[in-house]
């Protein structure tokens, strides 16, 4: 199941525990650009550091999560 629908689904019955989903650059971009309204912004030389380790596999599951709420639309 692609990442954002699995994201949606939990939006819809969120789970009792945390879940492990491994998003995919479309799906990253979806949740900078549609997820992360009134957050701080990216910083530059931080995304390039991500971007690198990720890259040199240097990425490791840990204990921070991503927390998201249903989409309020007005």
């Amino acid at each position: 199941m692609p990442a954002s629908l699995e994201i949606e689904k939990h939006l819809q019955n969120p789970p009792e525990t945390s879940v492990v989903i491994e998003i995919d650059p479309k799906t990253a971009e979806e949740i900078l650009s549609n997820r992360n309204l009134g957050n701080r912004p990216p910083k530059p030389n931080k995304v390039q550091q991500f971007a690198s380790d990720m890259a040199k596999s240097r990425w490791s599951l840990t204990g921070d999560t991503i927390k998201f709420e249903p989409m309020v639309f007005s």
